[in-house]
């Protein structure tokens, strides 16, 4: 049993104590993530005691080490979510684990071209009352029904018959409880039935097994109690400000950690810059950084940092232990064209066993660029010798021996050009593709070198991004014939299928999903007049070369998503052959961008302008890099945007270019509101692009926001309750402007005299329609300020019981601390309770005082959602609600 402190909900009476949080119906107040690590067992469960029935995982718990389960709770706002995801089946919750993780999988390592395997099994079980323990064999349930009732249940994975259930207790000695032979048992048929025991007896006296026609015991259980001698595992600090590390290592485990994290809102480079400070000749710092701007492409930047790593880790010719520093730097200095010093560097890798794989595969890579497919076949057969079990290393393998012939690859000079030949080793290029395939059977580059295109596309996801991958492994072994043939596959596919419909109307489903699985992607011709290039210097492939950089120029940008270093270097040798192609710098600023060389991405895409100033997404991606300029979140002082009105004019340019571009408006109207224009203004361009506005719920949100702010409560009432609007995990806002739509209405009514009118729009912002998608919270929610405006309205219709009774409502429920205590200040005076609003007043300052407390450096590094993440906008907001709930406490003080 897990127990927490009762939580306090509106929706439940306020519990003194504890409560037991193994059980769904007590998470009255809140959604909840729930983790587990370092099991002391191997399966984890969930299970519905109102259908009888449950889901199960086993899995190696040295392995599977990280366990996880989320709910939304039970409670009205919670309630909503059974109807976003799932059909009618009610709430539900999420089983996950992690292998080799103590949470979610991306929070794990893994070297290049390392293969993992684990086993897990998941299966439902059903009709034996809970969970207590699981094996693959099955499940079982143990459970204390009363002081002298105990139910016991067994379901197999199996069907089985002649097996023995036993019952036992050993609280003093050994005794059978019961005992049941003879009993049949399989998935569709679980045993389960409820035996009288001794009531002063604990739970953890007994013990039930069930073991097999043969008496082999399958599954056995005995209650485990509490151990309140465990402590929890110590907290997760958050990473302090850079500055305040002192240790070279202690600030270059803290950027680690957060690029093992994939960290999206605080960035590591200045944790290991600062392990650089203390410390500039640091090797794994260097090397941290050599590795990231390696891997956005800026191999010239990352040499000097390998270089240094390099250089200590090997001073006064010491042979290095872990080979990172040397095999780092060899992949760059073979990215820089210096080609002799990445060999010597791989061979001296695969002098120890760290990277000595690894290296022998870019040996093999490198020879078979230069053409030399046996010493291809020698070094991929020397990683092969080293680790058997990778598919892509077969491929690479079955695509040298095709390309040698069998007859060349079994010469005895090449056999004997590997340092560790197998004889054993499949010596065919179809044998290979098999055991690749075998290995693993979604190796998408296997089946495409063995059956072909039209094998490989068959549910495979996006159709487009597995074929570029596939053609970016081709290239990076330089087999230019191959590149060429799959990217005229694709080129023809595109030719032969439907254009899909762009415009202001959403796509049906049918026709959304033909565009996702399109082949109409202008990388494929790239990628094709790159190869020519690379073939061979001759004049016919420069000329198609450029004509086929023409024809990807000429094809539409939808669902072109340039965003791999192969692609980067395809576009790369496209500009420079075809410098006049607009959408070629397009796609190349793209690529930097996602490789964060933002300065170098904002210059090519303001080349794609100036050679087609009409060009709508380069416009926006002006705006948007312009507006979010360095590295996009950090904790170090930097905004992650800086809002300017440069910015905000490329996007008004970008919607006069395409003014069906929902995502553009979007993000120009929120750029408005970073920049503070006036709310006519932003409502104006939303009115402007109306059409495209109603594409996308977040526009009509903005819209509603901004018509509430000019006091246009009718027609943002009007969107409110005509659209119905689908809300995201981690996103919120959607009840907000609906409720002050109704507020301001009533208050119009109100002005007008018409206060039956008013009470029906004050009693509606109390409601959660369910176009909203938003359900009642386990707080007061904003009720406090509609009550007050109720009560006024009974109060002015000469109902005194009704004016009463909504101010007392309106003190009913927890509130945080802020605006809604200002209203229960203002309905106790009006009860004549003047003692009872210290408490109030001290919150409302309490709040003004965190909001004004100034932001720290370092933002959580574990926050995920909602959208004022960033130290600027969380500061900018703060500061408006400090602003006003001073003025209410102003008036309060005053009053």
């Amino acid at each position: 049993m897990e127990l927490l402190p009762s939580q306090r909900s509106k929706y439940a009476n306020d519990i003194e104590g504890e409560m037991d949080l193994s059980w769904w119906r007590n998470f009255t107040i809140e959604s909840r993530s729930i983790f587990g690590m370092d099991p002391d067992n191997a399966f984890m469960a969930g299970y519905d005691h109102g259908k009888g029935c449950g889901t199960v995982h086993v899995s190696n718990r040295h392995i599977t080490v990280g366990k996880k389960f989320f709910l939304w709770g039970n409670f009205p706002e919670a309630h909503v979510w059974d109807k976003v995801l799932t059909d009618n089946d009610g709430p539900y919750l999420e089983l996950m684990v992690g292998c080799w993780s103590d949470n979610q999988p991306d929070y794990s390592w893994i070297a290049p071209y390392e293969t993992r395997r684990v086993k897990q099994f998941w299966f439902p079980v059903k009709g034996i009352g809970g969970v207590k323990n699981v094996t693959i064999d099955g499940a079982v349930n143990v459970d204390r029904t009363a002081p002298d009732k105990l139910l016991v249940g067994f379901h197999s994975t199996r069907v089985l018959k002649g097996c023995s259930i036993i019952v036992s207790s050993c609280s003093s000695a050994y005794r059978i409880l019961f005992e049941e032979r003879g009993v049949a048992i399989g998935p569709d048929a679980p045993w389960c039935k409820t035996i009288a025991v001794r009531a002063d007896l604990p739970d953890q006296a007994f013990t039930a097994s069930i073991a097999d026609a043969s008496g082999k015991v399958f599954l056995t259980y005995t209650p485990v109690g509490p151990d309140p001698r465990e402590p929890l595992p110590p907290k997760v600090a958050n990473p302090k400000p850079p500055k305040e590390y002192t240790s070279a290592e202690l600030a270059y485990e803290t950027g680690l950690r957060l690029d093992q994290f994939h960290n999206g809102l605080i960035d590591p480079v200045p944790y290991y810059k600062r392990s650089l400070e203390i410390d500039p000749d640091y090797t794994r710092a260097n090397v941290a950084m050599g590795v990231r701007l390696a891997k956005e492409g800026s191999f010239a930047e990352a040499k000097p940092y390998l270089e240094k790593a390099v250089a200590r880790a090997t001073q006064n010719f010491t042979r290095a232990l872990d080979a990172a520093p040397e095999y780092y730097l060899a992949l760059v200095e073979r990215h820089l064209g210096n080609l002799k010093r990445a060999e010597d560097l791989f061979w001296r890798c695969t002098w120890r066993q760290t990277y000595k794989k690894e290296s022998f595969v870019e040996l093999a890579r490198m020879a078979s660029l230069r053409g030399d497919f046996a010493e291809a076949l020698a070094r991929i057969d020397d990683a092969l010798a080293l680790g058997q079990e990778e598919a892509k290393l077969w491929t690479m393998k079955g695509l040298f021996l095709r390309r040698l012939g069998n007859a060349a690859a079994s010469d005895p000079f090449v056999v004997r050009a590997s340092e560790s030949c197998k004889s054993e080793s499949p010596a065919t290029p179809a044998a290979c593709f098999d055991r690749a395939i075998a290995l693993d059977p979604l190796e998408y580059w296997a089946v495409v070198a063995r059956d072909g295109l039209d094998a490989a596309e068959k549910n495979r996801g996006i159709k487009a991004q597995q074929l570029l991958e596939c053609v970016s492994d081709f290239w990076g072994i330089g087999l230019w014939d191959d590149v060429i043939a799959l990217c005229d596959a694709a080129l023809a596919r595109a030719a032969a299928e439907k254009p899909f419909r762009t415009g202001t109307e959403p796509l049906p489903l049918t026709e959304t999903v033909a565009a996702c699985n399109s082949y109409r992607n202008a990388l494929f011709g790239i990628f094709k007049g790159a190869a020519l290039l690379c073939k061979a210097k001759d004049p016919s492939n420069q000329s198609a070369a450029n004509q086929s950089f023409q024809n990807a120029d000429a094809m539409p940008t939808d669902y072109v998503f340039p965003n791999r270093l192969e692609e980067e270097e395809a576009l790369r040798m496209a500009v420079a052959a075809a410098p006049e192609l607009p959408n070629l710098w397009y796609y190349l600023g793209c690529c930097e961008w996602n490789h964060d060389r933002k300065d170098a991405a904002l210059e090519d895409w303001r080349r794609c302008i100036a050679l087609n100033p009409s060009h709508a997404l380069a416009l926006r991606c002006i705006g948007f890099g312009l507006s979010h300029p360095g590295t996009y979140f950090t904790n170090t002082g930097v905004p992650s945007g800086v809002p300017s009105r440069e910015a905000y004019d490329f996007y008004i340019r970008s919607l006069e270019a395409d003014p069906t571009n929902f995502r553009t408006l979007d993000e120009a109207s929120k750029l408005a509101e970073k920049l503070d224009l006036p709310v006519e203004e932003r409502v104006a361009l939303l009115e402007k692009y109306r059409a495209t506005a109603e594409q996308y719920d977040a526009c009509m949100l903005r819209l509603a926001y901004a018509l509430n702010a000019v006091g246009r409560f009718s027609d943002a009432h009007a969107i409110l309750t005509g659209r119905r609007f689908h809300v995201w995990e981690g996103a919120d806002g959607l009840l907000a402007p609906f409720v002050d739509a109704c507020l301001g209405l009533g208050r119009e009514a109100m002005a007008k005299g018409k206060f039956a009118e008013a009470l029906a729009l004050f009693e509606e912002s109390t409601t959660y329609p369910e176009n909203l998608q938003a359900g009642r919270p386990g707080d007061a929610g904003t009720e406090p300020k509609s009550r007050y405006f109720m009560a006024q309205c009974h109060k002015a219709l000469g109902d005194d019981a009704g004016y009463r009774a909504e101010l007392e409502n309106s003190l009913k429920g927890w509130i945080h601390a802020g605006e809604m205590d200002y209203w229960r200040i203002k309905a106790l005076r009006e009860l004549g309770r003047d003692n009872e609003c210290a408490p109030l007043v001290a919150e409302l300052r309490q709040a003004i005082a965190e909001l004004e407390t100034p932001a720290p450096e370092v933002i959580s590094a574990y926050a995920k959602f909602a959208g004022d993440n960033s130290a600027m906008e969380r500061a900018a907001k703060a500061r408006s609600q400090a602003t006003a709930l001073r003025a209410l406490l102003h008036e309060v003080i005053q009053s």
